[in-house]
């Protein structure tokens, strides 16, 4: 059964954190990419716990072979495979009765297919372009293949003279368990551990039904080209075309058998105990978009999310605390901050926070927040948050026609901030609120009279007298 992220139950976990339990997917994992002398180093730590998480097994993530037959089917008819197939046919149609030439052109293939093995199993879901250096270098891969055939002919031919039936329940045996010889081989690179089985019996034990299928698939697309010439009218195909055609269609799917293999052999590496590079698998991705480091606040929103989901509120409250701590945190984190607070019982810290998450709010411009917390700002034992953010709401109030709470919200202002350079301003909105909203004229007479007499030099000073002689 597969692993699922934390967060997002519908994506394969990437990841697991050893510390916490989180299992993470690429939206969730912390990149962290540092530089020194042996180039970029990219770690992968939990954002939770902050500590470093572990790659869970690529078979987690990937699609299974099963489900991918079409595509697996349609890799060597990407340019590359398919360019080398038909130049590699023409070569051996025109050269049909040249065995030197046949052998070039078996090892150019089984080089080419070799190498799609080696490039899927490393992640990697495009087929490798035709280069000199892939065709010309590590020739000996192709040798220590021939050697494992050779080896594994010889153990049949040692046992045939002894009992032929033997010899040929050995066969059987042994194709079975061929494509798991070449897996090893690939992985271990030793011809040594490829023909030993008490390696590849256990593999094939380990891959379970799984192996059986794709040998089921493997042996379908060995005898597909000779169902295939069963049903042509070959005698009426020139012979060197119909020897292209057998050559065009055995290299295709020979390059599917080994690009098949490989998925298999990444799908199951743990199993199989081969190391993938995950650098290589993430850069590569199957198509996908590349992963790439996240910013300080995504990162700190994951963890917070993640240790939220894990109920460690007190923890989540920890990790917040620095970033509330800023002359102007971020809305989103301090309405987090404030939320946890009240989740974990503080009632006290919650009172206390809540002038300044009042404060935040304001500042930031969002008005229903601010708007909603002024109740909780009122209740709060330890004084008032400041003139400015306390203004703020009440303008909005007032733009909003909501009357009543503006004049709730000077009037809490007048209580708290006698003294603040808006005060003036103040006391005039809350004059014109009482005369045009509350049909309260004299209290707005008084108010408008004290205005002239505390603060005679100010700027309204002007307004203040016009609108008492309206009121006259």
């Amino acid at each position: 059964m597969s692993i699922t992220c934390t967060l997002h139950r519908s994506e394969p976990a990437h990841f697991q954190c050893d510390e916490c339990g989180s299992s993470l997917c690429d939206e969730c994992i912390s990149l962290r990419e540092t530089s020194g002398f042996s180039g970029k180093n990219r770690d992968y730590f939990c954002p939770a716990c902050e500590l470093p998480a572990r790659m869970i097994g690529l078979g987690n993530v990937l699609e299974p072979f099963w489900n991918r037959l079409g595509a697996i089917f349609l890799y060597p008819l990407q340019p590359a495979p398919l360019l080398l197939t038909l130049v590699l046919s023409i070569i051996g149609a025109l050269f049909a009765g040249w065995g030197i030439v046949q052998l070039l052109v078996w090892i150019v293939m089984v080089k080419y297919a070799y190498a799609s093995l080696i490039h899927t199993a490393q992640g990697s879901l495009r087929a490798p372009p035709v280069t000199w250096e892939l065709i010309n270098q590590n020739v000996l891969q192709v040798f220590k293949q021939f050697v494992v055939f050779a080896i594994i002919a010889a153990c049949v031919g040692f046992v045939a003279p002894f009992s032929p039936i033997a010899a040929v329940a050995l066969i059987f045996v042994v194709a079975a368990c061929l494509p798991a010889i070449i897996m090893i081989l690939v992985a271990s690179n030793s011809i040594l551990q490829a023909v030993n089985p008490a390696l590849f019996v256990p593999i094939i034990f380990r891959i379970g039904w799984a192996y059986l299928l794709m040998y089921l698939f493997l042996l379908f697309l060995l005898g597909a080209p000779t169902a295939l010439f069963a049903v042509l009218p070959v005698e009426l195909i020139h012979p060197r075309i119909l020897f292209f055609l057998q050559l065009f269609l055995s290299q295709l799917y020979s390059i599917i058998c080994y690009h098949l293999m490989g998925y298999v052999l990444l799908q199951y590496h743990e199993e199989i105990g081969y190391s993938v590079d995950y650098e290589y698998f993430a850069a590569n991705r199957g198509g996908k978009k590349q992963l790439k480091a996240k910013t300080q606040e995504a990162e700190l929103a994951t963890g917070l999310a993640l240790l939220i989901k894990a109920g460690k509120f007190q923890e989540a409250i920890a990790r917040l605390r620095p970033a509330i701590l800023e002359d102007n945190p971020d809305p989103e984190l301090s309405e987090k901050f404030f939320q946890l607070l009240k989740m974990t019982g503080e009632k006290s810290k919650a009172e206390h926070y809540v002038i300044r998450h009042f404060e935040v709010m304001a500042t930031n411009g969002k008005k229903q927040k601010a708007i909603e917390l002024f109740d909780e700002v009122k209740r709060s034992p330890v004084g008032a948050p400041s003139g400015k953010s306390v203004y703020q709401v009440g303008i909005w109030l007032q733009e909003r026609n909501q009357f009543k709470k503006a004049l709730e919200v000077f009037a809490y202002f007048t209580k708290y901030h006698k003294k603040d350079a808006r005060a003036p301003e103040v006391y005039f909105n809350v004059a014109k609120l009482l005369h045009e909203q509350a049909d309260n004229s004299a209290k707005a007479k008084q108010i408008l009279q004290g205005i002239l007499k505390t603060f005679p030099r100010h700027e309204l000073v002007p307004q203040v007298r016009e609108y008492l002689a309206v009121l006259a």
